[in-house]
């Protein structure tokens, strides 16, 4: 019986520690997603809208940020495959254009893999937000690249040959 009560605390403990240390990664996993979009909201000052639009896509456009480049411009769209930050992690951008708005959503993924209950687990911690084209927003413009009543899929190539709206944009390229 003593062996018992022993292997039940011993239990007891490993699932406490596994808990523990699975919440001490998703807070870290949580700030770097964080720290990642605040780099991409310093380079949308950069680049502006226009920019940030060009990198985006209606089917979203991957970028690996494990490492945050000093410019944007220098990024590659791809995963990350076996790169890991801080041996742990790994952090997605993905941008998506929004064809009925002047919206680019923006999405931070940070990735690892945790021991829970039923063994090592794939697990992420993701923000997100929109970045809007501030001149439509505030009505400066008789229009923006995607405020046209909202596109059909069926006139984007049409629509792309305009000198606002990015080629990557559309999903018929």
């Amino acid at each position: 019986i003593m062996t018992l009560v022993l292997t039940a605390i011993v239990s007891v403990i490993i699932s406490a520690i596994r808990a523990a240390d699975v919440s001490q990664k998703r807070a870290r996993a949580t700030f770097l997603s964080q720290e990642g979009l605040e780099w991409l909201r310093g380079q949308r000052q950069v680049i502006g809208w226009t920019g940030l639009a060009n990198m985006s896509g209606v089917n979203g456009i991957s970028y690996c940020i494990n490492d945050l480049p000093a410019d944007i411009a220098t990024l590659l769209p791809g995963d990350c495959g076996s790169s890991l930050l801080a041996d742990v992690y790994k952090r997605k951008l993905t941008l998506t254009v929004d064809l009925g708005s002047t919206a680019v959503k923006a999405l931070v993924d940070v990735e690892w893999s945790g021991q829970t209950g039923g063994g090592n687990v794939p697990l992420s911690a993701k923000v997100t937000t929109d970045f809007y084209y501030w001149e439509a927003q505030a009505g400066r413009t008789s229009g923006s690249p995607l405020s046209s009543g909202g596109l059909a899929e069926s006139s984007c190539d049409a629509y792309c040959k305009s000198k606002f709206y990015p080629k990557s944009w559309c999903s018929n390229k």
